[in-house]
């Protein structure tokens, strides 16, 4: 047997093996789609059902900081922005959290209230009256 007969009998060896892994998949995907679909719809209505982490507490703004850098590769840069505010709860600890820049613009550094956070991120801060 010759290189090119070697060459020529792997690629059809390696065609065939692909057709019959995608003729497989195929035929189990027809025979098993209701599985499937089921499987699909029970784990979205269990991850739908999971409740998100919501964490409630009164805090005050401790500082505010914004920067903005570049983010990218060398060959399409692009310029972001970043806006932070550290709040101080009232057990001392602090928290740093990434801010949309309406948030960032809205408030001041000393202000008090009670602050929401969804899953590590900032839902809410409701200032105090007065």
């Amino acid at each position: 047997m010759t290189t090119e007969q070697a060459l020529a009998l792997g690629a059809i060896i390696f065609v065939a093996m692909i057709a019959i892994i995608v003729f497989t998949v195929i035929y189990d995907l027809k025979k098993n789609k209701a599985k499937y679909d089921k499987e699909a719809k029970e784990y979205a209505e269990k991850k739908f059902a999971e409740e998100a982490e919501v964490t409630t507490m009164h805090a005050e703004i401790l500082d505010m900081v914004c920067g903005t850098g570049m983010v990218g590769s060398y060959l399409l840069p692009k310029s972001e922005k970043t806006f932070l505010i550290i709040f101080k709860t009232d057990g001392g600890e602090s928290l740093e959290l990434r801010v949309p820049e309406e948030y960032y613009l809205e408030l001041k550094v000393g202000q008090k209230g009670m602050l929401t956070i969804v899953e590590g991120n900032l839902d809410s801060f409701e200032l105090e009256e007065g």
